[in-house]
């Protein structure tokens, strides 16, 4: 395993690659670095927004995937690095411990508990502030590294790179929204409100702490995404106050950010 701090940075121009490999819809590669053999899942982008968005998890109670970005030799491109939930040269299919998709889940998986209840919501709930697209393609279920058992699911957020910056559009669909929230009588705002322990009189105080962190965060990773900090704390705004959960009739645009 390299020695890479998986934090969003950017790693420079990769000479060459040493291996790639498709797996379905995901694509790994292998390159060295610094004398590292390093090996991760990659994908191909136009901008940062990945990288930021993931180092932005923790703030909201999501877990990161860790990431990275470089160039690689004569391709224009961005490539965005992620840990990879696999290793190489390894039967990928035959692992126990597949990640599946959120739409794939049964539900009467024994595997679904109270605990992943929450983080799935509080995904969901990350995924509207940030205004990311949701769909069942949206979401794994990954194992935990450090259960044998491969009982332990991880709800991870993946397909980041773009994001719809206004207000007045529902993010998560509302199959998502029946599942995981209005089964258990929770709406977008009880579940924010709890986690950013939002009172009703606090308001400034929350939004205040959301932007700062925020703000530290992206000017780390990538300055010149900066300008999404007022969306995030808009929307984050309008979940809080509103208790509104119905379906909106806009249909969607999702803007690539460049």
């Amino acid at each position: 395993m390299s020695s890479l701090l998986w934090d969003g940075s950017y790693l420079g121009v990769i000479p060459k690659l040493t291996g790639k490999w498709n797996y379905g819809s995901l694509h790994y590669i292998q390159f060295m670095y610094k004398g590292d053999n390093v090996f991760a899942q990659a994908k191909y982008v136009n901008n940062t927004h990945a990288c930021v968005c993931d180092e932005l998890k923790p703030i909201f109670g999501v877990t990161q995937n860790g990431t990275h970005t470089i160039h690689i030799a004569k391709q224009k491109r961005l490539t965005v690095l992620i840990i990879p939930r696999f290793q190489p040269n390894t039967e990928l299919s035959s692992n126990p411990g597949m990640d599946i998709r959120l739409g794939d889940l049964k539900i009467d998986d024994k595997r679904i508990n109270e605990t992943l209840e929450y983080k799935i919501r509080l995904l969901g709930v990350f995924r509207e502030i940030m205004g990311l697209n949701t769909d069942i393609n949206s979401i794994v279920l990954g194992v935990d590294n450090n259960d044998t058992s491969y009982k332990q699911l991880i709800p991870l957020s993946i397909g980041e790179n773009k994001m719809y910056s206004h207000l007045g559009y529902n993010i998560l669909s509302k199959k998502y929204k029946d599942r995981w929230f209005h089964k258990y009588s929770f709406t977008l705002s009880d579940v924010a409100s709890h986690f950013f322990h939002y009172n009703g009189n606090n308001l400034e105080t929350v939004l205040h702490d959301i932007r700062i962190k925020c703000e530290e965060i992206i000017v780390r990773v990538d300055k010149s995404m900066i300008y999404i900090v007022n969306y995030i704390v808009e929307r984050l705004k309008h979940i809080l106050v509103s208790n509104e959960d119905e379906d909106s009739d806009m249909e969607y645009n999702f803007d690539d950010i460049a």
